[in-house]
């Protein structure tokens, strides 16, 4: 439910707040004690900006850099938004990783282990929401999937690029088969910037 956006910087879709975040987990388990983990040196929240909606944001400064191998490129707006972006299909191919549980329970927020999914866009990921539907229709996302990553593939060889070009913010029931609501990034590009400055953070690139 987490994704880098540099060695010291997440984002993530930000549900009531109930305990402070003391700590992000790196690794395929989230119930792994070996796992390698950062503390949380400093949180914000898109509400925290006038941005009073469904669909909460959380920018996190770490106490230290994310281990090498969980670092991704900086966040990429959907194409049209900005010269350079990842996807130039307004329709593509996703692949969407999260740690949701496959049971209909709104109490149990997670399976624990992470999850991939590929899903195609049926609305024009320009927009600030679009939505997808899963390939393999025995699967979907579900319960814990929310903040999850919808990475895009674009280019080749040396050009080659991935970048997150939505957060899910919700999903249809029942989980299998289900279509996902996505918002883009560039949706909360003005958060992300005066969060980022406010946390003593380098601004998002590409927004």
């Amino acid at each position: 439910r987490l994704r880098p956006c540099a060695p010291t910087r997440l984002a993530r879709r930000a549900h009531p707040i109930r305990h402070r975040p003391r700590q992000v987990v790196f690794g395929d388990s989230l119930l792994d004690p070996h796992a390698p983990s950062v503390p949380v040196e400093r949180f914000v929240l898109a509400s925290q900006y006038g941005r009073q909606q469904n669909n909460d944001l959380m920018l996190i400064r770490l106490a230290a850099p994310a281990p090498s191998a969980w670092t991704v490129q900086p966040i990429a707006p959907p194409p049209g938004r900005a010269a350079g972006a990842v996807a130039t299909d307004e329709f593509p191919q996703l692949d969407v990783l999260g740690f949701g549980d496959s049971v209909d329970d709104e109490t149990r927020y997670s399976a624990g282990v992470l999850g991939r999914l590929r899903l195609q866009a049926i609305s024009p990921v320009s927009s600030a929401t679009f939505l997808t539907m899963v390939l393999d229709k025995q699967a979907g996302t579900c319960s814990g999937d929310s903040g999850a990553a919808a990475i895009v593939a674009g280019g080749r060889g040396a050009d080659a690029r991935r970048g997150v070009v939505g957060v899910l913010s919700s999903n249809s029931l029942p989980c299998t088969g289900s279509n996902g609501l996505f918002v883009s990034p560039a949706a909360f590009a003005d958060f992300l910037r005066k969060g980022a400055a406010d946390l003593n953070l380098p601004p998002p690139a590409g927004l």
